[in-house]
């Protein structure tokens, strides 16, 4: 045999090979086809409910966002009297937070404690001359009642004018220590509510004059 014809030979066995394993492979498939499998299906779905009855409820949302909080109240603090500043209070600091009523500021106060001296000093005078007159006024009815019996005796007799000054010049000393006494106890700058120093304008050794602003606050209550 020669080589080609060898070749032939070989590429024709092949062939008739591999035809021969594809009949049979597509025999094997057609004569065992799949089986599905069947279920059996409940007659009856069975669905589950559950009943909730409804009723409204407060809910807090709670949201996550940026904005610039900003006090309901604030304002100025300004000196109602004169003089110089000598002591501040424990969180008189830009940022500090402070109690109502708490010390801010103290102003030199010896001059308007000796002020309230005078004005008591002049108080006790006035009364003084005040129940004199009364006694002088007392006296002159009795003379008068005396020498004139049931007549009746004019105001100037009776002293009624000179009772009345001196009933006026007790009230006018009365308000005077009053505004003394006023004035001392403002040389102590207090809070008029719980709150945060935003600024402050003075220190200790510095003077200042009525109606100064000496600090800015604002209230923390009503943010």
């Amino acid at each position: 045999m020669t080589a080609n014809f060898r070749r032939r030979l070989i590429q024709v066995i092949v062939s008739a090979a591999i035809l021969s394993g594809a009949v049979f492979l597509a025999m094997q498939i057609f004569s065992n086809p799949p089986k599905a499998e069947k279920k059996k299906m409940n007659k009856r779905s069975l669905v589950t409910v559950e009943v909730k009855k409804l009723a409204t409820e407060p809910y807090r949302v709670r949201l996550q966002s940026y904005g610039k909080l900003q006090a309901k109240s604030s304002g100025s603090v300004a000196a109602q009297v004169s003089g110089v500043i000598t002591e501040l209070g424990d969180h008189v600091l830009v940022g500090s937070f402070f109690k109502k009523d708490e010390l801010l500021f103290r102003i030199d106060d010896r001059d308007y404690r000796a002020a309230l001296k005078i004005a008591e000093a002049d108080l006790a005078l006035a009364q003084a001359k005040l129940v004199e007159e009364q006694a002088k006024g007392e006296q002159a009815r009795r003379n008068w009642q005396r020498l004139k019996g049931r007549e009746s005796a004019g105001d100037l007799v009776l002293r009624k004018p000179y009772l009345a000054s001196a009933e006026a010049a007790v009230k006018g000393a009365e308000a005077r220590r009053d505004q003394a006494a006023l004035d001392l106890e403002r040389t102590a700058i207090r809070a008029p509510y719980d709150g945060r120093i935003l600024a402050k304008n003075v220190d200790i050794g510095q003077f200042v004059s009525k109606s100064m602003v000496v600090a800015e606050i604002y209230n923390t209550h009503s943010l």
